[in-house]
């Protein structure tokens, strides 16, 4: 493995002599393993680790293993103290989702500082396997069969190649202390759930399931570099001065729709919309991306840049239904009150008989206005934006969910304070957002 590991490493990075790289340390096998190769390669490294606070005395003992061990090997530890509940409550997202949002956040902004030229994690290749189930799970295209890229950026991920097995081997071959986190056993998390029940599950009908999973991976891979290549000569083939051309005889034909349909994603349109395209008998008919429009004509679509105000498009969301709108399909369902699950970002639980339907789905507008969950009084949404520090190409693409004339859901960022659940409240709404695949 440390033979393997330096050799991936160059493969990745070139020269490592003159790079310095931040490791992201969490006191894990995983990470103290990672740690034990960039010391026995002399490799020029600092620690970065996170405590999170949310494990009590065990998340103080990891911050103390790892002060103990920077100090024992002199290595130059950096250490941060995230309020992590405190700044999830009333953000619409998970604990997990705001943990990893402050985790990069702070790393970005140690490389900015301090001018690593990677932050290294010790992702595996179990950790890539499940990345990939979960991506089928959810929905995904080509691009989310490859799983964790080993390099993304200055992100840098050196051991995808090995198995979970193989860094508790080297753990105890080299004598390695690490800590437990007792969490991860949990599978209340999807992510432990796939880890723990799902790929135990396949592994009874294939033993080898795991190699086979990453044999099937560079298959995947092989694929989509082959399917990236078609997209390029689509995008040459049928570009013209404003926009793009392309024969509905094209479109029609199954070896183009593979690539017709990634080469629309990339313009910001959803599976959905691919799929009416395709349908539609209609002449002129029209499907609006955030920057694109694609219109029907007798024998060709034509794409054209978006030039409408699109703010001004809004659709209507039935109790038991679905809606697109630009780059997100949402969906409304009544659900029970034990399947209230907030692990996901992208999901809001809504007390029902708080609701008028059908709501109204539309982007945001000036003079836009609600209650931000946790909050009494009002708040502009422009002031909330401002205060999330949403970048403006951001801003643009901001939903809301009224019900009546009231906001109740700022989409993806924030709940109405007057449509939260309550302990009495017995009639539960799930929304959800559904955006287009970003793998």
């Amino acid at each position: 493995m440390k033979k393997r590991f330096l050799k991936h490493l160059q493969s990745l990075c070139g020269e490592t002599t003159d790079k310095v790289f931040l490791l992201a340390v969490s006191g894990g096998v995983d990470s103290m393993v990672l740690c034990d190769l960039f010391l026995k390669h002399q490799l020029k490294f600092e620690i970065a680790h996170c405590n999170f606070q949310l494990r009590g005395e065990d998340s103080i003992g990891d911050k103390e293993f790892i002060q103990a061990y920077s100090k024992k090997h002199a290595i130059p530890l950096h250490v941060i103290d995230f309020e992590t509940i405190t700044i999830q409550e009333g953000s619409g997202k998970s604990v997990q989702m705001i943990a990893r949002e402050l985790r990069y956040q702070w790393f970005d902004k140690l490389r900015s500082v301090n001018k690593f030229n990677y932050i290294v994690t010790a992702h595996h290749a179990g950790d890539n396997i499940e990345t990939v189930l979960l991506n089928m799970a959810r929905g995904t295209g080509v691009n989310g069969l490859i799983g964790i890229r080993a390099l993304s950026g200055y992100l840098l991920r050196p051991l995808l190649f090995a198995k979970k097995d193989d860094f508790l081997n080297y753990a105890e071959v080299n004598d390695l202390q690490w800590r437990e986190d007792a969490s991860n056993k949990s599978t209340k998390y999807k992510r432990n759930f796939v880890r723990h029940e799902l790929i135990p599950k396949f592994e009874g009908i294939n033993p080898n399931f795991q190699n086979t999973f990453l044999e099937n991976m560079e298959k995947w891979e092989a694929v989509q570099a082959m399917l990236l290549s078609g997209i390029e000569r689509f995008e040459e083939q049928h570009a013209i001065a404003d926009g793009y051309t392309i024969p509905l005889e094209l479109i029609n034909q199954n070896h183009q729709q593979a690539v017709f349909q990634e080469w629309l994603k990339s313009k910001g349109f959803l599976y959905d919309q691919y799929k009416s395209i395709l349908t539609s008998q209609g002449v002129g008919k029209q499907w609006l991306s955030s920057d694109w429009i694609v219109t029907k004509d007798r024998q060709e679509l034509l794409v054209s840049k978006n030039t409408n105000q699109i703010n001004n498009q809004s659709v209507t969301l039935s109790l038991e239904g679905n809606c697109v709108l630009g780059e997100c399909q949402l969906s409304s369902r009544k659900v029970a009150r034990d399947d209230v699950d907030f692990t996901d970002e992208s999901t809001v639980y809504l007390d029902s008989e708080k609701l008028d339907y059908p709501l109204e789905v539309r982007y945001w507008k000036q003079g836009d206005s609600f209650i931000p969950l946790g909050m009494k009084g009002k708040k502009k949404l422009s002031d909330f934006m401002v205060d999330q520090k949403i970048a403006l190409p951001q801003k643009e693409k901001i939903m809301v969910v009224l019900s009546g004339d009231r906001i109740i859901w700022v989409v993806n960022y924030r709940l109405d304070d007057r449509v939260k659940l309550l302990d009495n409240t017995t009639s539960v709404v799930q929304l959800s957002c559904k955006s287009r695949s970003k793998e």
